[in-house]
């Protein structure tokens, strides 16, 4: 709708993009609203490293699309975590499962669980850690991370229809108002 206006991109398209009123050179006064679809949810990832209580964590990360959690010990060692100050795979999984995270990977790995290389598949002990975690998470979606591992996060659905209809709107009302 911008270039049929005859208006370069640029200055112009940076501060509407931005929600920010623009007004020409000529006095024109431009509405960002009448050139912006309507917003796409965002994608949200959660980070905890080297907590033993990540109770404080979960209002934060709610609805989480990803959670990324240490998981340094299996919960027959909680002791141990906790005096260490860190995590079993069972209480990621629980930390998952009240953020209401869509899914977990696990990482900070103590080195007992033998992962020696950059890929974590089938790896004794890591194993281990993903299924105890899949046990509180309540999910499959559960994987141990590892160096430079990659993980989707699909972008949230947004009704195509609904946002076409809206920008059809928009140009319809820019046409006239700006012409």
């Amino acid at each position: 709708a911008l270039a049929e206006l005859g208006i370069e991109p640029g200055p112009f398209y940076s501060q509407l993009s931005q929600q920010k009123d623009v007004v020409l050179p000529d006095g024109t006064k431009l509405f960002a609203k009448d050139f912006l679809a309507p917003s796409r949810p965002g994608r949200k990832i959660a980070i905890v490293y080297d907590t033993c209580d990540s109770s404080g964590i979960v209002s934060l990360a709610k609805g989480a699309d990803l959670m990324i959690h240490e998981a340094t010990f299996e919960k027959r060692l909680g002791s141990i975590a906790k005096r260490k100050g860190h995590s079993t795979a069972s209480e990621a999984g629980e930390t998952a499962a009240k953020a209401g995270a869509k899914s977990l990977a696990l990482t900070h790995f103590s080195p007992r669980y033998g992962h020696t290389t950059n890929s974590m598949k089938n790896i004794v002990g890591v194993d281990r850690l993903v299924e105890e975690a899949i046990q509180t998470f309540g999910s499959e979606e559960v994987s141990a991370a590892a160096d430079l591992m990659s993980i989707p996060i699909m972008l949230k659905a947004v009704d195509n229809a609904a946002v076409e209809a809206v920008f059809e709107d928009q140009v319809a009302r820019v046409a006239e108002q700006y012409q």
